[in-house]
């Protein structure tokens, strides 16, 4: 296997090389003092270990900077928590908008049965999902993530990529937009789970050429993250020269290209300008949007062998380097 990618490797959350590359600490939050403005906003996040923790401090910097006139409310929820510590959590300190952070937060709000308006962030969240949900998709931004692919190699012609209509639909309406824009072809296949997936991206590595089609995994569902899977369509990609990019940073480590992983603090504080103009005005909080803040993770290893770079000048474009061969540069 000398000289092939890496593609079995163990599981590697974003959220350990987010907060390697970042580095973040929030302070707890300072004493209140009788005459100190109300909170307009609470944040409900999950109380998680490092280096989670940090991914969540980062986000809850950037919503505090939006609004640096206030106190931020920001409450810890285990799993699983009880729904009427929130009430009374509220009910002490009302806020006009309540800004949830992944799974245990947002379905511990949402059990809680408050009418406070909500905005969800770093859950990947669609409106086919949740059709009335105010926030922040993971889901990243197609026109921002195919800019980036054209810097890196400016001869694609063609994105191929297998998606689920019951979830993904939004994102790709959004990613054939951003393909026509672009001056490009974007070729997209629908399936529902992993058999029908499987073949088709089978069928893409096979026949894609190299240098102008790139194969694109978009889904964070079961339609792409099987390992077997996805060290097959690296092992094929790297004997056949197809660049593949993903929306999971585990697969950069693995052997794509690259993948995005979101930048906390300018989340947070997107997060935060979409609390405020919720408070602002109740009945037109914005519906569900992509990421759009965003950093690039590349592999260094993949993209010597695609021709793409060769010299480490090279590396300063990215925020974080994966190099197999050499670790984290």
């Amino acid at each position: 296997m000398h000289g092939r990618p890496l593609a079995r490797i163990r599981h590697v959350s974003w959220a350990w090389f987010l907060a390697l590359a970042v580095g973040l600490w929030v302070p707890p939050p300072a004493a209140r003092s009788d005459d100190a403005p109300a909170p307009q906003l609470c944040v409900l996040y999950p109380d998680v270990l490092p280096p989670y923790r940090e991914v969540f401090q980062g986000i809850l910097e950037g919503i505090r900077s939006s609004d640096p006139s206030h106190p931020l409310c920001r409450h810890a929820i285990r799993e699983p928590d009880d729904p009427p510590d929130l009430k009374k959590l509220f009910e002490e300190q009302p806020p006009k908008v309540v800004v949830t952070l992944g799974r245990v937060a947002t379905q511990a709000f949402e059990r809680s049965g408050s009418k406070i308006p909500q905005i969800i962030g770093a859950l990947d969240i669609s409106p086919a999902t949740r059709p009335n949900a105010f926030g922040i998709s993971l889901a990243v931004n197609p026109e921002l993530l195919f800019g980036r692919l054209l810097s890196l190699a400016p001869t694609v012609k063609r994105i191929l990529v297998v998606y689920d209509p019951a979830r993904d639909r939004w994102i790709i309406d959004r990613a054939r937009k951003a393909a026509a824009l672009l001056g490009i072809e974007l070729h997209a296949e629908p399936a529902f789970t992993l058999l029908e997936s499987a073949p088709k991206y089978g069928d893409y590595v096979r026949t894609a050429q190299s240098g102008t089609d790139a194969i694109w995994l978009s889904s964070t569902s079961g339609l792409v993250n099987d390992p077997d899977l996805i060290a097959y369509l690296i092992e094929q990609a790297w004997a056949r020269r197809i660049i593949v990019f993903s929306n999971t940073l585990d697969h950069a480590k693995a052997g794509v290209l690259f993948a995005p992983f979101p930048d906390p603090v300018a989340l947070g504080r997107r997060l935060g300008i979409i609390a405020l103009q919720t408070v602002d005005n109740p009945s037109q909080a914005p519906p569900i949007e992509p990421l759009t803040d965003f950093k690039i993770a590349v592999n260094a290893r993949i993209a010597r062998h695609l021709g793409i770079f060769g010299g480490h000048e090279d590396l300063s474009r990215f925020d974080l380097v994966l190099d197999p061969t050499g670790g984290i540069e």
